[in-house]
């Protein structure tokens, strides 16, 4: 994970809070082996990340953990308590921000 500042929330969360950018942990690769899917290890490192962003985020001030994505796996990631956020199109197709409020 990395720090940075995020301009990718929903206007729901910009009325919440009134920055121009958000304190974020960018969650950069997440990947499972195809012999272990659909048995939890995807959720379970997202849960791993979001604990380790709890703990990191009272010594570097971070509020959100925030990922890019492809519209296929929108499933996995709304399963796991993420937003969808801004969706950018390029030459490689959609690509889909999502977040996650850090408590």
């Amino acid at each position: 994970m990395s720090c940075l500042s995020a301009k990718v929330l929903t206007a729901k969360h910009k009325k919440t809070i009134s920055l121009k950018t958000y304190p974020s942990l960018l969650l950069g690769r997440l990947g499972v082996d195809n012999n272990q899917r659909r048995k939890g290890v995807g959720k379970y490192i997202c849960n791993w990340c979001l604990g380790l962003a709890m703990k990191l985020s009272n010594d570097v001030g971070c509020r959100y953990i925030i990922l890019e994505t492809t519209e296929k796996m929108i499933k996995f990631y709304i399963k796991c308590n993420f937003e969808k956020g801004k969706v950018i199109e390029n030459e490689k197709g959609k690509l889909i921000w999502m977040y996650q409020r850090i408590s």
